[in-house]
């Protein structure tokens, strides 16, 4: 786990990064990578990840462990607001940015977020349009676009400022 002191960058602003997750697979690791090349000017921050359900391979735990994440696996099956409520409870960043384990930052999506609450010391929450990973399922096909017309929705209420925007793929506060 990094310290406060290496999580500080720019600003001395600390930031924690939590996914909840029950399968830890390869695209867990894709999602690890695209959060950790999204953050170019706050390269260093606590990343936390509460697994469940489905053992990580050990070879996964290493590579995310190389990466620096934090990986607590629970021994029993929690829900995801449970998961959530642990990695709360075990944050220590300023900023809280929690995520899903099937998603795809952009290349500057952690900077964007810090930067929101940089700007306008009044602004609480931040959602994101986060890309889920590339649908594999019918059923997948099937959600992506009634998701994707649904954000499309909320960005012509109030130019985007409105809660209708956020969707839980990507919430920081």
């Amino acid at each position: 786990m990094a310290t406060e002191q290496q999580m500080k960058s720019k600003n001395n602003i600390t930031i924690t990064l939590g996914i909840p997750t029950c399968y830890g697979g390869i695209g867990l690791l894709r999602t690890v990578k695209s959060i950790l090349n999204s953050a170019k000017d706050y390269p260093k921050f606590e990343f936390l990840i509460f697994a469940d359900s489905v053992p990580f391979p050990d070879e996964l735990k290493n590579k995310l462990i190389e990466l620096g994440v934090k990986l607590k696996e629970n021994n029993g099956s929690e829900s995801q607001l449970a998961k959530i409520g642990q990695i709360i409870s075990n944050a220590s960043g300023k900023i809280l940015i929690l995520t899903q384990d099937d998603v795809r930052f952009g290349s500057k999506t952690v900077d964007e977020i810090v930067k929101k609450f940089q700007t306008n010391g009044e602004v609480g929450m931040v959602t994101v349009n986060i890309q889920p990973e590339p649908s594999e399922s019918f059923m997948e096909r099937v959600v992506l676009p009634g998701s994707n017309i649904s954000y499309l929705i909320s960005q012509l209420w109030n130019n985007g400022d409105t809660y209708l925007a956020a969707n839980g793929r990507c919430l920081a506060f």
